[in-house]
């Protein structure tokens, strides 16, 4: 519908304003602009891809594109102010987000209920938990964005050894994280201290995927196998991979 394209435009043309508008001109901080710039545009088509799978109508899927692309808004801000991307050593970029698009008046264009879909589902998705007193609209939304995300992290930490603004890249991994994994457990961000724990918990990710067409494209582009070949050689971390081939085979297996 050209009256969504023509929105979607203007988000997208004050999205990539505002990244110049920070005036991030050091090298390291470029590459991690581009790294966050790039990764919101792919989530923007990622989520559009599982709502497609979803049989969304053309107006939930605009909404969505419009979530994706500015789910991490508030990366840029953060980056720019900490010099990283870990929220525990710096700030929430959720909530940075959603207040930077509150500022800014972006959604003036959307009707009440969407605006909240839209701030609800930017600050809630990079949260541990999800909360309980929610609507269904605002957690299937931030349920989307979540899976979306996960798909373009992957991505990007199948390409590359390291990423700019994350833990150092060092094979280390403590008993302690495995155990709580083979357990079952979810891991937090704040508790990692290496490359080698941050893929363990990514590949973790498939316990927390939502829907059934990120389950399926994360199969088809082997992104566990990837993750896999890059982590150190070990029965117990073979086990714990083993586990979550296993479970995300049969997400795609039942929904089939």
């Amino acid at each position: 519908m050209k009256q969504n394209d023509d929105i979607y435009g203007k988000l997208e043309q004050w999205f990539l304003a505002h990244i110049a508008s920070l005036n991030c001109s050091n090298g390291g901080c470029r590459q991690a602009f581009d790294l966050k710039r790039i990764h919101s545009l792919k989530v923007a088509e990622e989520i559009t891809a599982i709502g497609r799978g979803l049989n969304l109508a053309p107006n939930d899927l605009f909404l969505a594109k419009s979530i994706g692309l500015l789910h991490d808004v508030g990366r840029f801000e953060q980056f720019k102010t900490y010099g990283t991307f870990n929220d525990f050593a710096s700030i929430d970029h959720g909530d940075l987000g959603e207040r930077t698009i509150a500022a800014n008046g972006l959604l003036e264009d959307f009707s009440p209920a969407r605006r909240d879909i839209i701030r609800k589902a930017i600050r809630y998705h990079n949260k541990m938990m999800l909360p309980t007193d929610e609507s269904e609209a605002v957690l299937f939304y931030t349920r989307l964005i979540r899976d979306a995300d996960k798909l373009d992290i992957y991505r990007v930490v199948s390409g590359r050894a390291d990423v700019p603004g994350t833990l150092p890249n060092q094979d280390t991994i403590a008993d302690s994280l495995l155990d709580d994994l083979l357990a079952g457990k979810k891991v937090s961000y704040e508790h990692l201290n290496s490359s080698a724990e941050m893929r363990l918990m990514q590949i973790s990710w498939v316990f927390d995927i939502n829907f059934e067409p990120t389950s399926r494209l994360v199969q088809e582009r082997n992104y566990l196998e990837t993750l896999a070949r890059m982590l150190p050689a070990s029965d117990r971390i073979a086990a714990f991979v083993h586990k979550a081939c296993t479970h995300l085979r049969s997400q795609t297996s039942s929904a089939g």
